[in-house]
C-alpha cells in the first residue's frame, strides 16, 4: 500500500512538534557587549542522542552537540547532548512547520521572541534600510 509523502512528512512534524513541546525551548538573546542585533536559540536537552538526531532530521536545521557531563553532579548522572538552532528565519521555519502541532502557549513563546527581535532597537533600524 503507498502512502502519500505528504501525509508523511506531516507526520514527522507531528513527531517533532510533540518532542519540541516536551523538552524544547527557545531563548532570547539580546546583543552581547560590542554587538549589534540579537538573535534567538532555539534548544532541546536530551540523555538520548537519538531522537536529536531525528528531529534535526526532520526540521532540517541546527546541530548536535555533546555528549556533556554536569560538574558537581553525582556519577549516576548520564551525559546530555544538545540540540540547537539559532537565526530568526529557523524560528520562522519551526513556527510554520511545526505550529499546527504545538501547543498556544508554545506557539505563543516563538512568536513572543520573534516579535522581541524583530522591534529590537539595532535590528529594527537595520531591517528598514
Amino acid at each position: 500500500m503507498a502512502t502519500d509523502q505528504g501525509d508523511d512528512r506531516r507526520c514527522e512534524y507531528a513527531w517533532a512538534a510533540g518532542y519540541y513541546e516536551g523538552d524544547g525551548s527557545i531563548t532570547f538573546r539580546p546583543p552581547g557587549k560590542g554587538g549589534i542585533s540579537c538573535t534567538l536559540q532555539l534548544s532541546i536537552t536530551s540523555v538520548d542522542r537519538e531522537p536529536l538526531d531525528h528531529f534535526l532530521a526532520v526540521v532540517g536545521f541546527g546541530g548536535i552537540f555533546g555528549p556533556y557531563t554536569r560538574r558537581n553532579v553525582s556519577s549516576g548522572r548520564k551525559p546530555q547532548f544538545m540540540w540547537r538552532g539559532h537565526r530568526v528565519a529557523n524560528g520562522e521555519a519551526l513556527l510554520a512547520n511545526l505550529g499546527p502541532w504545538l501547543s498556544v502557549r508554545r506557539r505563543s513563546q516563538i512568536e513572543d521572541v520573534l516579535t522581541a527581535i524583530a522591534e529590537w532597537p539595532n535590528n529594527a533600524q537595520k531591517e528598514a534600510a
